[in-house]
């Protein structure tokens, strides 16, 4: 690894019910010098060290299961984890962890997620301003029922055929 991997570093989060579900199911906080695709590769290429979390549980993605216990009550802690504690405490262990390593300094942190990612960056920059000197939030996740409502609008508004540009104004709208 060239020098500039010891001194900067890249929380990339996911969408979602941000979990890692299938490489590392019993994993809660992971630590990657070396990633195989998406953004983690290519801060890799570009000198970065990046880090992950499931953010505290195994899910399938689509369901959220995982925020309640046994007797069907709030699984406060995986749900605290999950909004914000997850990624503060994996980007406390991801700097500890490459300081060691490298036996330097992590100079710049950054962190870079979208939807629920997004959120997390969002959660991240207001909660624990010192862990990151730049945070990139696309399209952040703020509002499950806020999302949900988007959700039925836009599917009402692509149901009908009268959603869609009609052919011919497309064709006009591309020519010269």
């Amino acid at each position: 690894m060239t020098f500039a991997a010891t001194t900067r570093l890249l929380n990339a989060f996911g969408q979602g019910f941000a979990q890692v579900e299938s490489k590392f199911p019993a994993a809660p906080c992971l630590i990657f010098i070396g990633t195989e695709g998406g953004e983690r590769s290519l801060a890799l290429g570009k000198g970065y060290t990046t880090i992950l979390t499931d953010t505290g549980h195994i899910g399938d993605g689509v369901s959220a299961s995982w925020t309640r216990l046994a007797d069907g009550k709030p699984d406060m802690v995986k749900r605290v984890d999950f909004f914000y504690r997850a990624a503060h405490d994996v980007t406390v262990a991801g700097k500890a962890f490459a300081e060691t390593y490298y036996a330097a300094k992590v100079e710049h942190a950054y962190f870079d997620g979208c939807s629920t990612g997004g959120r997390m960056a969002m959660m991240e920059a207001d909660r624990y301003p010192e862990d990151h000197q730049g945070v990139i939030a696309g399209d952040p996740l703020l509002s499950n029922i806020t999302s949900a409502a988007r959700a039925v609008v836009q599917k009402a508004a692509v149901s009908s055929p009268a959603a869609y540009t009609p052919k011919p104004r497309l064709q006009r709208s591309t020519r010269g």
